[in-house]
């Protein structure tokens, strides 16, 4: 039986459907969960990707318009597939700067491809700019990805693009070497080359980006699992799995630490007078207030109803205080007819979370004892 081999039109067919059922996808994706936005940029990035190879495949080079919907909007639309991915990775990965430069930077190949199709027909020159464009959009996603720090899913999608940046470069080094073709879809070592590793260059990178979207998505689930739904505060799961790994830090490492508990003053009485709804906008403010008065790396957290928790890593007993002041007074200030009361406690090298909870809620039963709107130390 002779060899099987794939033509240059039946891979172009895999790369349409591919790039087709992507966008699809990424799509369905942005749709369901608008906060994702990059997922929209990959859904049009291989909307763009398919619509180059639709071009590719179903439109002649015959003509004036053929051969422009063909070679230059066809090839240009590779650009832009390329530069939305990039887009869509930046905006995934937290980098908030460049998003409109990159977009537009397309416009490079497609005057590039306008004049070496119109003025000097060169499909050397047009291989060599998709090439050279591939090559450096590439290698600037995968160092933007390895900048971001995260291992995993990231540091593989980096070295996808720079291992198929590699390939541009080989593209464009081996069109060079044996010229250019005069025919795409005629069978050549180079070209078909070309287009096959371009169709493992869209599945590798579908599928990684599908995955760093997963990977973000389980983040956020953690992240909304640990928190208070009405005041955005650490909720009792998030707090206790701080509070644990702080505690072990501080052990290990000889540090201070201080844990306070806050209590609002009669909350039911505020309750049953002005409502339940003016009661949660008090514990919004007194969230507002608390978060604005600690550090990035203390703890906020609610422990349920009225009663806050406070976590202050290598802090002392005395600082603690002059925190826990500041919110009280701050609060008193804001919110005339409420007051709080806390009870602050030193972590020790034996505690565990239960005893130096109960040690702080002895402070804070001392603080209601001694006509709350108080501080109380343990």
């Amino acid at each position: 039986m002779g060899a099987l081999r794939l033509d240059n039109l039946t891979i172009l067919l895999c790369l349409l459907a591919s790039a087709f059922l992507f966008a699809c996808s990424f799509g369905a994706v942005w749709v369901s969960n608008r906060r994702s936005r990059s997922a929209g940029h990959f859904s049009l990035a291989f909307t763009a990707g398919a619509l180059s190879c639709f071009l590719f495949t179903f439109v002649q080079a015959n003509g004036w318009w053929g051969i422009f919907l063909n070679t230059v909007v066809g090839d240009t639309l590779v650009s832009v597939f390329t530069s939305l991915l990039h887009v869509g990775i930046r905006r995934q990965i937290g980098l908030s700067r460049h998003h409109q430069l990159i977009a537009t930077l397309p416009v490079v190949p497609f005057c590039c491809l306008v004049f070496f199709t119109e003025h000097r027909d060169s499909m050397l020159a047009r291989i060599l700019v998709l090439a050279l464009y591939g090559v450096a959009i590439r290698t600037w996603v995968g160092i933007d990805l390895l900048k971001s720090g995260r291992p995993g899913t990231q540091r593989a999608l980096a070295y996808v693009m720079f291992l198929f940046g590699a390939l541009s470069l080989w593209q464009g080094l081996g069109t060079i070497a044996v010229g250019a073709p005069a025919d795409y879809m005629r069978a050549d070592l180079v070209q078909s080359s070309v287009l096959f590793l371009f169709l493992l260059f869209v599945l590798a990178s579908g599928l990684l980006l599908f995955l760093l979207l997963n990977d973000d998505l389980v983040q956020r689930l953690e992240h909304d699992a640990e928190r208070d739904f009405l005041t955005g505060a650490l909720n009792r799961r998030g707090f206790e799995r701080a509070l644990i790994a702080e505690l072990e830090r501080s052990a290990r490492h000889r540090q201070a630490l201080v844990l306070g508990l806050l209590d609002l003053d009669h909350f039911k009485r505020i309750n049953d007078t002005n409502g339940h709804a003016e009661g949660d906008r008090i514990l919004c403010e007194i969230t507002r207030v608390a978060t604005a008065s600690i550090r990035p790396y203390d703890y906020l957290g609610r422990f349920g109803g009225d009663e806050f928790v406070l976590l202050l890593p290598g802090t002392s007993l005395g600082e603690a205080k002059a925190v826990a002041e500041r919110i009280r007074a701050e609060i008193a200030a804001r919110l005339q007819s409420v007051s709080i009361s806390i009870g602050l406690t030193a972590g020790v090298a034996s505690d565990s979370m239960d005893s130096i909870v109960r040690r702080a809620d002895e402070a804070l039963y001392r603080a209601k004892q001694d006509g709350r709107n108080a501080i109380a130390l343990a």
